[in-house]
């Protein structure tokens, strides 16, 4: 592994580039250069890489799909709401044109009271 030093002062000229250390011992060593990866063990690691790319590249198109399918569903949740507080709008409005014609005051004001209420309901649901 490393090359053990003898001498107490060690020359620096004897080893250029490369690394000394003391190890647990307490003597002076010179490490060893490590060898050149061979190419069966270079394809080896690159297989390895290239499998957790594609792993990692799945995960997240799987999240992908997974939040765009909690929007879409989320969406068609909302649109569905608007559509019944419209339809209940709607409803409240032609009760309210039907009380208009019988020209009886207090159901007038029963029917509008109701149509303020969901056009009420329509506007905090939107927001505003």
């Amino acid at each position: 592994m490393s090359q053990r030093i003898t001498g107490k002062v060690v020359d620096r000229n004897k080893y250029p580039k490369q690394m000394i250390f003391v190890d647990k011992d307490g003597y002076v060593c010179v490490a060893d250069r490590p060898k050149p990866i061979s190419e069966e063990e270079k394809a080896k690691r690159q297989r390895v890489r290239d499998n957790t790319k594609a792993e990692a590249k799945e995960v997240r198109e799987k999240l992908k799909e997974k939040a765009k399918a909690e929007r879409l569903g989320a969406k068609e949740q909302k649109a569905k709401e608007a559509a019944k507080l419209r339809e209940a709008i709607s409803k409240a409005n032609s009760a309210y044109k039907e009380t208009v014609k019988t020209k009886d005051a207090k159901k007038i004001t029963n029917a509008l009271d109701a149509l303020n209420e969901a056009q009420a309901k329509y506007n905090k649901f939107k927001g505003e």
